[in-house]
């Protein structure tokens, strides 16, 4: 799972540290310093928001990496999971288990890109307001 995890959470820290660079550059950021806001409060009301609007925009991209890194990582260490598997259906000519697994594995993905999304779309007030 560690090894799993590396790319993608360096991938959100990437996303994040550009997010808060430009939010900070932003004339209400300046505004709000200029008017006294404490540091916490600037970052909790005003920054943040953004942070979570854009992470949530790159969650389909995450997953994506996720299950690369998650084949990736599986072959060499010989894991014996998803690929394994998917190998074996294939070795043994097994198509029905192969397609199934296969249809599964990318059901699983699609459902995770479409809950993705919605919630962005629930979280974020600038695509709900483009949905009618």
């Amino acid at each position: 799972m560690l090894t799993l995890s590396i790319i993608p959470t360096v991938y959100i820290s990437r996303i994040t540290f550009i997010v808060v660079q430009e939010e900070i550059k932003k004339a209400y950021i300046l505004t709000a310093k200029s008017k006294g806001v404490s540091k916490s409060d600037i970052f909790i009301k005003h920054i943040f928001p953004g942070v979570v609007f854009k992470v949530m925009d790159s969650m389909p991209t995450l997953i994506t990496i996720i299950i690369s890194n998650l084949i990736v990582v599986e072959y060499l260490l010989n894991y014996k999971g998803i690929l394994y598997n998917l190998y074996r259906f294939y070795e043994v000519h097994d198509v029905t288990s192969f397609i199934g697994f296969s249809l599964a594995l990318g059901l699983i993905y699609i459902a995770f890109v479409i809950l993705s999304r919605l919630i962005s779309k629930l979280i974020n007030p600038i695509k709900r307001e483009g949905v009618s």
